[in-house]
């Protein structure tokens, strides 16, 4: 094609649509952007709130009283449990007889508290503090405990023996129960 433009308008014309060109790709690239973030939005702000309310529901389930009530019912079980292997071993007499011969040798002792240990290497350990009437009822509850042949270690300090009434002591005991 001939062109009777002169040569300094025709590359003044060139570079013009070379500007357009370019300045219409620019164009439509930022109307593309523009339209994939209008069309992208509503999926984040979706998911974003989809995400949240998960995250506020995994809370409530973790919170509900049921829950709670359900851990400290385990709990209690797991307690519970404790106190009977405790009180039933799997080697030697069970505690609960031993318990029951210790209160028939008591006599006219008091007990005010009671502890049992169970040691690892086997057998348990009974701690008590009582109050013993007179001494002649301590000492003859002494002697029957370490009669019986199911405790192998009777502790009674000599404290327990310098009153003569109203004898507040503690002892232990140690056998394979």
């Amino acid at each position: 094609m001939f062109s009777f433009l002169p040569q300094e308008q025709k590359k003044s014309l060139v570079k013009e649509y070379k500007i357009r060109f370019w300045i219409t790709i620019f164009i439509t690239l930022f109307f593309v952007i523009c339209i994939a973030i209008v069309a992208e939005s509503p999926a984040y702000f979706f998911s974003s709130y989809k995400s949240e309310e998960v995250r506020t529901e995994v809370d409530k389930e973790k919170n509900k009283p049921e829950k709670k009530e359900q851990q400290k019912s385990l709990e209690e079980l797991a307690h519970t449990n404790l106190y009977i292997k405790t009180l039933s071993a799997d080697e030697g007499a069970p505690v609960s007889s031993s318990l029951d011969k210790l209160f028939k040798i008591k006599g006219k002792i008091i007990f005010s508290s009671f502890a049992i240990k169970r040691n690892p290497a086997g057998g348990a350990t009974f701690a008590a503090t009582g109050r013993a009437a007179k001494r002649e009822d301590l000492v003859a509850f002494t002697k029957a405990l370490k009669a019986d042949p199911i405790f192998s270690e009777v502790t009674i300090p000599i404290s327990g023996f310098t009153q003569t009434a109203n004898i507040i002591f503690n002892f232990s005991l140690t056998g394979n129960f």
